[in-house]
């Protein structure tokens, strides 16, 4: 069985996801769009002041790079990939997200 077989959907819409998340990463690794990070853009201005706002978008944005290329990879290969790939996307993402979490909070803080 393959990747292809699980899906549901037309097949153009996993090129839409992708190229809303390559916007997404490269407004983030630019260093803007900080509104877009959940938690952040609802902080108060003094937790905000706490944070070094390009550093958080660029942690985010590596982050978000990563599950980008995830995305990529699965939409070229649906039609080779066995669909057991579909679990190890999901924890390579949740593992992602973690990570994110983690040096958010470590290394962003001023």
């Amino acid at each position: 069985m393959k990747l292809k077989d699980i899906t549901n959907g037309p097949e153009w819409m996993i090129w839409v996801v992708f190229a809303v998340f390559v916007l997404i990463t490269i407004l983030l690794l630019t260093g803007h769009g900080a509104n877009l990070i959940a938690g952040y853009n609802t902080a108060s201005p003094q937790k905000k002041e706490r944070y070094n706002e390009k550093k958080l978008c660029r942690v985010v944005g590596m982050g978000m790079l990563v599950i980008t290329l995830l995305i990529l990879i699965m939409a070229i290969g649906q039609n080779t990939l066995p669909a057991a790939m579909a679990y190890v996307f999901g924890a390579i993402t949740l593992l992602d997200c973690a990570v994110m979490m983690i040096l958010a909070n470590s290394i962003c803080k001023k």
